[in-house]
């Protein structure tokens, strides 16, 4: 048994919060934290002992408790720093039984949440004499997310009762809500899952889920083999290797593994007795390495087992640098038996778990009952600390205790125990590898610190009587698909040391950042860094990773780098000397044992440089013979002037805001840092920033001294000391001649104002949105539009100083006149012009006046249309309107008339023939004087065709006819003219000839020539002539010939417009085929006989055949065979003869098929249960029209000859029955058919359940089967209405009372059994119910008293939040200290042993007790020294102002115990006299008090 207590906590709980604090790997420390502990064997059967939590922490600290699905069961508990704080849990709420329950089972809401304010280590511990188990708990911020497990387990061995074993288990407790979870289980489960079959569950926060194994799986305590399950990965009844997945989103689950309880390896060794519970927090497979070194236990001659289990597919595992198995799918694992105390090495190409067991006592060589079952997840080597402290079990049965420690073989001297160095020979090498392990045992009880600057793997165990324990007390678990390079060439300080990340896949990567331990910090995949001390420094990476979930989880890899004893070196890269002379003195570091270099070969520690260069110095180490190499350029820079930039140093009185930045000059350097020093002469206190630019701003007017300093980047300084003024305003004025202007009227405005200063400058803002500035005093405007506009002065002084003034200024409405006009150019005939009046006015009227023309014309219409203008040239138009206020407006547009050109063109020739017809067009139109023709005219054609061009050459038509042509000529205004004529194009005859088929068979032949494409123009003359001396005339001609061979035809054809085509082509005549051929048989029965067909066709040369079978099939063979028809009935075939000249001849023959009656029949049903069963057969055969139809039946083997239908059949038994039915027709055309008939049973039930509360859930078991089949379905009564359709459901009963529960069990073959009634009795539960009601209260505390409301209660258990018990019914007068919520449980159970349990809150709020005096004397004497509120308790959001009679604040406070001492806000005493006071609060019932008054000073 691992039975671990406080100071073994410690090791787990310590070692992880070293680590987590700084570098944020997988670790124990966080604040959030979900378990669930697992169901185990007690020695009562019941619950186990105790249930314990331990939790430590760095600082003093509280934690909440709680059920996340259980309201009201919170619990806080203070958490004290440096020490393991024990905290029993509630058995009855944290302790699940069962397998696969539902959310809704009581089992299922026994999750524990742990939510602290800083973080917290936590382990917990099951115990129970001789079966305890430990373990730690990852927190919520170290679980990936979307994580996935594969469970470590053991083959069950245990024999609890009869033939059943204590189950392999696990337990899922859910982090967040809505987590869909699939688990891939590798045997079958308690609760009916089937091994290798996935299934899923989504859990909430806090709930919890187990899982275990058949209990009548196990091994007879036979050993799993590792040849034997190397690859099936399974033992009977061993969870081993289930998969446990989040599928669904980034949700967090946690996981916990184990047995109830278990032999490792057998059972009893020697007599001895050592199983043991086992329960251990599973890694995530992201925690997961590939190489691992089992260490031996010390003592234990007969050595330890391991599993490997993988994680992915096809793992190659070698042993001790052996390839020993290829695991070939995850979740699959092989099993190792060490018989001695050696060593083994494990590596594995793919990440993998090793868990290592340690056997009972007898079993590993131990003597006496020492030793137990013990498990604990082995670290990876890589996975290395440098700091760890280990403690031991403080048991009066656990009194040897031992740390194993794994390093490498070159890092034994570095290894230290309590700060002292482990001798060499303390140190065993590992055969298999580099590494070497010590056991060392330490003391009982203790705490050991466990140190190695180049890391090392811890693992802590102890043994006793029939006890054990084992975990990994030093381990960083990190991801190794991500790693870090090292390149370097020594160990010495100052080195370049070239780091690297090293990522395997292609993960969505966010960014990389490095810490190197030595309080630098740096970002890139590869960095170079350089070590300036010596020492061993951590290294860590981290590397935020998007999830293919969507969320960023952070990966961290660390290394460990030590730097030998050596010269550190650190010159800058330049050192500058402000002055106008260089004479600078450079001194390294001391040390008796350094030898030193300069660049001149100097040997001093010291060196002067007296003109600019770069230098050197190189020192070696004689005791490490480590060098440090440097240099810097040294370089002489000019001193620096301090200057700033600033919008002003001079500011107004409340609106002063001082901006200043550097403004230094700075000659071949730059700015590096600066310092701002502002003295506040009104508030007397100096104000310092460092940086470029600063901002200031002062309460009222005065003169302030500011202080720069300044150093630029080459390190030279100096300081500006100046004066930052605060002015006062000016009093803005506005002068104006007139208060009303005419919009668009040009009007002065005067800047009027007075200052003392001056007026510097002035700010107009005319109120229409525009603004203006002008030096002062006069501004010139005009408004654009009508109405009242508030005219705005700022009038500013020469420091910036403004004041405003608002003047408001009538503006009169001028019209806005607008010319309504489409075109403002056209061509002399053609152009008339519409005038519009569009012009507008905000307000009143207007009249209207035009002129245009050269005559001119006016008009006082509102538009004026139809103007034509008859000369060409501009044309002026004038719109002049004037409003009732006299305003007046004018609009002018501008018209030009345009001449037009004289179109027209000449062709070289009017007419001629298509084939190779073409025109010429040239253009030969004209234009006025005064315009000009364009370039180029625009050319139509009948044909749709056009284009631009002067003269247009060889213009072609695509087909015969008469074609207009029209050129359109335009000057360069666009004045238009066109021309139009036409051209004739004759169609051309085609000779080309139409034959009805160029090849003919001799016998009929008949060739027949027409002319292809008949002449659409003037009837032409057609010639025909043929090679054999045939002639013709007309467009056709016909000719047969009389004898086979190869022909040419001869066609010419000229038109009446003398157009002429000829042309000749060539036929052939070929010979004729006679068709034979002959059948196999005349008859046959439809789907039996086959029938051939055979060509017997004589010809001389190749030929086609093609058959056509009579049922619309057809065939290209020379030769038919095997041909059958799909229906009865006279078929006629037919062959047909081709030539390949095309030549064909054809013959047909008749063949007859005979009908076949099809045997068919139909069963009322194949399949009936036993109890009534009666099968009726429905003769369906088609005769399909056969003749002389027979049938003949076959039933329990016995023949029923000559009948047509057969009577129903009751079958005695169950089983199979044949059915056969046969027919035959008078042509001996026969088929049958068979049906197999099957008789199945009914399923036999046992129901059974037990009595129990009300509102308490009862378990009913239906153990039902058949022999052949399942069971389908299972239909519940339970008496009450309710019902159930599961095989083993709960059920709770809300009333008491007896009831008969059935349940009908129905098979997959449908056959139902329905049990008789069997009796369960409900007990009656308890309501626990209460009310409160307060009585008095005194100061903080007050008086309650409690009466019980509920029922069937026999005995009270009342719990206070304060610690308080009761065991009355109804609690009177109890008192309670303090305010707010407080939380009142109460337990009530009767003499049945039913119980129920509420809690409910009252609110604890004592009387408002609030006093403030009406006078104090602050006078030093020590009495009534103050003026703050007396008596006063649960106030929040405190105030406390006091003011004087001119509403100055004196004092302020937020904090009621803080009161006034009568000084000012200087701090200076006031006069004796009346003060204003007001106080605000919010009392602890959430209402807000004010209290105001006066508060007399009496001196």
């Amino acid at each position: 048994m691992k039975f671990t207590l406080k100071s073994t906590l410690l090791v787990v709980l310590f070692l992880f919060t070293f680590w987590s604090k700084s570098y944020g790997q997988i670790t124990s420390s966080g604040k959030t934290f979900y378990m669930s502990f697992m169901e185990m064997e007690t020695r009562s059967g019941g619950l186990p002992d105790t249930l314990l939590l331990f939790v430590t922490s760095d600082v003093n600290t509280s934690l909440v408790l709680d059920n996340p699905r259980v309201a009201g069961s919170n619990q806080t508990v203070n958490i004290t720093a440096g020490k393991v704080n024990r905290i029993e849990v509630d058995r009855t709420y944290y302790y699940p039984v069962g397998s696969e329950f539902p959310s809704t089972d009581v089992n299922s809401k026994k999750g524990l949440r742990i939510v602290a304010k800083d973080p917290v280590n936590v382990y917990c511990l099951n115990l129970e004499l001789n079966r305890s188990d430990a373990t730690f708990i990852l927190p919520y911020e170290s679980m990936p997310s979307a994580p996935e497990f594969f469970i470590p387990s053991f083959s069950p061995n245990v024999i609890t009762s009869g033939s059943n074993y204590s189950e392999s288990e696990f337990v899922i407790v859910g982090m967040d809500n809505g987590v869909k979870v699939e688990i891939t289980p590798t045997v079958d489960t308690k609760g009916g899952k089937t091994a290798g079959t996935p299934f899923t569950v989504t859990l909430s926060k806090g709930q919890v889920y187990e899982v275990q194994s058949k209990t009548a799986d196990g091994t007879s305590n036979t050993d799993p083999a590792a040849t034997s399950w190397a690859t099936t990965g399974a033992k009977k009844g061993d969870l081993t290797g289930t998969r446990v997945r989040v599928i669904e989103g980034c949700g967090k689950i946690n996981v916990f593994a184990g047995a109830r309880s278990i032999y490792i390896p057998k059972g009893n060794c020697s007599g001895a007795s050592g199983r043991d519970h086992l329960y251990t927090q599973v890694l995530p497979t992201l925690a997961l390495g590939k190489d691992y070194v089992l260490m031996p236990f010390s003592g234990q001659t007969k050595g330890y087992t391991y599993k490997v289990i993988a994680a992915y597919d096809t793992t190659k595992v070698y042993i001790n640098g052996t390839l020993a198995n290829t695991i070939l799918k995850r979740g699959q694992w092989i099993y190792q038996d060490v018989t001695s105390g050696t060593a083994e090495c494990v590596r594995t190409d793919k990440p993998a778990y090793v868990a290592q067991y340690m056997k009972n006592g007898a079993c590993s060589g131990l003597t006496g009952s020492n030793g137990d079952a013990a498990l604990f997840l082995s670290p990876d080597v890589n996975q290395r600390l440098i700091r760890t402290l280990v403690g031991t079990a403080t048991t009066s049965n656990m009194n040897q205790h031992w740390v194993n420690i794994l390093v490498t073989q070159s890092a034994i001297k570095s290894v230290k125990v309590n700060g002292v160095a482990l001798a060499s020979n303390a140190f065993t090498n590992v055969t298999c590898g580099k590494y070497a392990y010590a056991q060392v045992k330490v003391n009982n009880p203790s705490s050991n610190t466990v140190t190695s600057d180049s890391g090392f793997i811890c693992v802590a165990y102890g043994v006793g009587p029939y006890e054990s324990y084992s975990y990994s007390a030093g381990a960083v678990f990190e991801n190794l698909n991500y790693d870090i390079s090292i390149t370097r060439k020594t160990m010495c300080p100052g080195e370049d040391i070239k780091l690297g990340a090293v990522v395997v896949g292609n993960p969505k990567i966010r960014g990389y950042r490095w810490n190197f331990g030595d309080g630098t910090t740096d970002t890139g995949k590869n960095v170079v860094h350089k070590f300036k001390k010596v020492g061993s420094f951590f290294v860590v990476l981290k590397i935020p990773v998007t999830l293919d979930c969507g969320n960023v989880d952070t990966i961290v890899r660390s290394k460990i780098i030590t730097i030998k004893q050596g010269p550190v070196l650190d010159f800058p890269d330049t050192t500058t000397q402000c002055a106008s002379v260089l004479n600078l003195k450079l001194t390294a570091p001391y040390s008796n044992k350094f030898l030193y270099k300069w660049q001149d070969s100097s040997k001093l520690q010291t060196y002067t440089i007296t003109t600019a260069k770069k230098v050197w110095l190189k020192i070696t180490d004689t005791s490490t013979n480590c060098t440090s190499i440097d240099s810097t350029w040294v370089r002489r820079s000019d001193a620096i002037i301090a200057a700033i930039k600033y919008d002003s140093l001079n500011q107004c009185y409340k609106t002063d805001v001082f901006a200043m930045r550097d403004g230094t000059k700075y000659k071949n350097d730059g700015w590096k840092w600066s310092n701002w020093r502002i003295y506040d002469s009104y508030k007397g206190f100096y104000y310092s920033k460092d940086s470029i630019a600063y901002r200031y701003k002062f309460d009222t007017i005065s003169v302030n001294k500011l202080r720069y300093i300044v150093e630029s980047k080459r390190g030279c300084r100096d300081t500006l000391d100046t004066l930052l003024v605060v002015y006062p305003y000016p009093i803005a004025k506005l002068k104006s001649s007139w208060s009303y202007f005419c919009q668009n009227q040009e009007i002065t405005l005067t800047d009027s104002s007075v200052s003392k200063e001056g007026v510097g400058q002035s700010y107009w803002n005319f109120g229409n949105g525009e603004k203006d500035t002008v030096p002062p005093y006069t501004v010139k405007y005009k408004f654009k539009t009508a109405g009242s506009f508030k005219v705005q002065l700022i009038t500013e002084t020469p420091f910036g100083c403004r004041d405003t003034i608002d003047s408001t200024f009538v503006v009169q409405p001028s019209p806005i006149n607008v010319i309504d006009v489409k075109t403002y150019s056209a061509c002399l005939k053609t152009n008339l012009f519409d005038f519009t009046d569009k012009s507008s006015i905000s307000s009143g009227t207007y009249t209207t006046g035009w002129t245009y023309g050269k005559t001119p014309n006016t008009s006082t219409n509102s538009s004026v249309k139809g103007v034509k203008f008859t000369d060409t040239g501009w044309q002026l138009v004038i719109l002049k309107n004037t409003s009732s206020y006299g305003c007046a407006d004018i609009d002018t547009v501008k018209i030009h008339i345009n001449p037009e050109p004289k179109a027209y063109f000449v062709v070289t020739d009017s007419s001629t023939c298509f084939a190779g017809n073409f025109f010429n067009f040239d253009d030969a139109s004209t234009v006025p004087k005064n315009a000009t023709l364009a370039s180029k005219a625009g050319w139509k054609y009948k044909d749709g065709t056009m284009n631009l061009a002067k003269t247009v050459l060889n213009k072609k038509f695509s087909s015969p006819g008469k074609y207009w042509v029209r050129i359109i000529a335009s000057t360069t205004d666009g004045c238009l003219d066109s021309f139009q004529r036409e051209v004739e194009v004759f169609p051309m005859p085609q000779a080309d000839i139409s034959i009805n088929g160029k090849t003919q068979c001799l016998t009929g032949n008949k060739y027949i020539f027409k002319q292809k494409y008949p002449y659409t123009g003037t009837a032409g003359v057609h010639v025909w002539k043929t090679s054999d001396g045939a002639s013709g005339t007309g467009d056709s001609f016909v000719h047969s010939f009389t004898s086979i061979g190869t022909y040419r035809i001869f066609h010419s054809i000229q038109s009446n417009e003398g157009c002429f085509d000829s042309t000749s082509d060539v036929v052939n005549v070929v010979a004729s085929p006679k068709t034979s051929f002959t059948t196999s048989k005349d008859t046959a029965c439809l789907g039996g006989h086959l029938f051939s067909f055979t060509d017997n066709t004589v010809f001389g040369s190749t030929y086609t055949s093609k058959w056509s079978l009579g049922d619309g099939t057809t065939g290209t063979a020379k030769n038919i065979t095997g041909k059958g028809y799909l229906s009865a009935g006279k078929f006629d075939v037919k062959l047909v003869i081709t030539t390949s000249a095309g030549c064909s001849d054809s013959l047909t023959k008749t063949v007859n098929v005979w009908p076949v009656p099809v045997a068919n029949f139909a069963m009322n049903s194949l399949e009936q249960c036993l109890v009534g069963n009666s099968f009726v057969a429905s003769n369906i055969t088609q005769e399909n029209s056969a003749t002389g139809v027979a049938y003949t039946w076959y039933v329990k083997g016995i023949a029923l000859a000559n009948t047509k239908t057969v009577a129903a059949q009751t079958m005695p038994d169950t089983g199979n029955y044949p059915v056969k039915l046969k027919v035959v027709s008078d042509k001996g055309c026969a088929t049958e058919k068979t049906l197999v008939l099957r008789v199945n049973e009914h399923p036999s039930v046992v129901v059974s359940g037990s009595n129990a509360c009300a509102m308490a859930p009862i378990q009913f078991n239906a153990a039902a089967k058949v022999n052949r089949g399942s069971i389908a379905s299972y239909s519940w009564n339970f008496g009450d209405a309710g019902t159930s359709n599961i095989s083993n459901p709960k059920h709770i009963y809300t009333t008491d009372g007896s009831y008969g529960v059935t349940v009908t069990v129905t098979s997959d073959k449908g056959c139902a059994t329905t049990t008789a009634a069997y009796p369960i009795t409900v007990l009656p539960k308890p309501v626990a119910d209460f009310n409160s009601e307060y009585l008095l209260s005194r100061g903080l505390e007050t008086d309650w008293k409690f009466t019980f409301t509920g029922k069937n209660t026999d005995t009270y258990n009342w719990m206070f939040q304060d610690g308080q018990t009761s065991t009355s019914s109804n609690p009177f007068f109890m008192t309670f200290s303090g305010t707010g919520d407080f939380k009142v449980t109460l337990i009530a159970s009767n003499s049945s042993g039913c119980a129920d349990t509420t809690t409910k809150s009252i609110f604890l709020k004592p009387e408002l007790l609030f006093y403030l005096p009406t006078a104090f004397t602050p006078n030093i004497d020590g009495l009534n020294e103050e003026f703050k509120p007396y008596q006063a308790f649960g106030l929040s959001k405190y105030r406390m102002t006091i003011m004087n009679r001119w509403g100055e604040i004196l004092f302020y406070s937020e904090d009621p115990t803080v009161g006034w001492k009568g000084l000012d806000s200087k701090g200076e005493p006031v006069m004796e006299g009346v003060y204003a006071f007001a106080v605000t609060f919010r009392y602890i019932d959430g209402a807000m008090h004010a209290y105001k008054g006066t508060v007399t000073i009496i001196k």
